[in-house]
């Protein structure tokens, strides 16, 4: 558990990130997980690392993981009351998982579905108001996210979530002991990198943990999965080592699903049978001939360039004209792999 000895010391060894993990957002749903006492230590420490951040020319990222499950999935209101007494958080949101602390919940595990409708009431309730910290999905794949962009049911940056252990993430257990990752104590012998005995935090150096990272050269085999081997986010896609058996299946076949979807859509243009818009947060930049798009989400803003066809239809969707789409089938799908376009509502 965190206490104020590691957070100074993590502030000492220029941490960029520090993940907390919390169950729910309420004392209630946490510690029914967690514990008794320990959604107060975490307000605590998060009040206490603000008080840092403020006083240190450092900064440490603070990167809250939380998980729905059948208890909170109904609080979005009091997951953006809680939040948003934060700045520029990244709030990571998964689905409860059988492993640490939860392993013993299986009555509060939830299902995909109000996976969804969480992220759906949550988008809809913050969507005209201001949040101060960035929200990622981290059980939602790619197409996933594009597919409900492209629905126009979330406004979220389509990215690949890999696991921290690749860029030299790490846990530490209560005695203060370094490992990869809790939940692969027991694992040594599956990975080529180390897990365990690499230190104690508080012993610990810069340098040392700068190695941690060097020595991770693992990949998950979809080489014989149909939907990976063909996907060009192959060498990106590393999801949690803890589950990478159930990962393979579930996140292959979800993408499958997903693909499909999107490629009907594109086709359903294409053969002029939908209407599509821009979406408004949206910018279309021209200059010198080069053609640029900003697309603002919460947290961040992503600049795209474009080709010419592609500025033109995009100009004519912003004057709110019906236009017929005249792209490429593959200008088509860049742009909406960019999430720049939607479906009409």
């Amino acid at each position: 558990m965190l206490n104020n000895t590691i957070i100074e010391k993590l502030f000492c060894l220029n941490i960029k990130y520090l993940g907390i993990s919390l169950e729910g957002w309420d004392e209630k749903t946490n510690d029914y997980i967690r514990g008794t006492g320990q959604f107060d230590k975490v307000k605590k420490n998060l009040k206490y690392i603000d008080k840092l951040n403020k006083e240190s020319k450092k900064k440490l990222q603070v990167v809250i993981q939380t998980n729905i499950n059948s208890i909170n999935y109904d609080m979005h209101e009091e997951f953006y009351d809680f939040f948003n007494q934060f700045t520029n958080y990244i709030i990571t949101v998964g689905e409860l998982s059988l492993l640490g602390n939860a392993k013993d919940n299986t009555e509060i595990l939830s299902t995909p579905r109000k996976y969804y409708d969480f992220m759906i009431n949550l988008n809809n309730y913050i969507k005209d108001k201001q949040f101060n910290s960035e929200i990622i999905f981290t059980n939602l794949n790619y197409y996933e996210i594009l597919y409900f962009n492209l629905k126009k049911v979330i406004n979220l940056f389509p990215e690949i979530y890999s696991c921290s252990i690749n860029i030299g993430g790490f846990s530490i257990l209560p005695n203060g002991d370094i490992c990869r990752c809790s939940y692969l104590i027991d694992k040594q012998n599956e990975f080529s990198f180390q897990i365990t005995n690499i230190g104690n935090i508080l012993n610990v150096t810069e340098n040392e943990l700068n190695l941690l990272y060097k020595d991770v050269n693992y990949n998950f085999d979809y080489k014989n999965n149909e939907t990976c081997k063909n996907c060009t986010l192959y060498s990106k896609c590393n999801y949690c080592y803890a589950l990478q058996e159930e990962n393979k299946f579930l996140i292959s076949e979800r993408c499958k699903i997903f693909i499909k979807k999107i490629e009907q859509i594109i086709n359903e243009i294409l053969e002029n049978k939908i209407k599509i818009q821009i979406f408004d947060n949206i910018d279309l930049i021209c200059h010198n001939d080069t053609f640029k798009v900003i697309k603002y989400y919460q947290g961040k803003n992503i600049e795209y360039k474009v080709t010419y066809t592609q500025f033109k239809y995009l100009l004519s969707l912003f004057k709110n004209q019906d236009s017929i789409c005249d792209l490429s089938k593959d200008e088509l799908k860049d742009i909406i792999f960019k999430s720049l376009i939607c479906t009409k509502e």
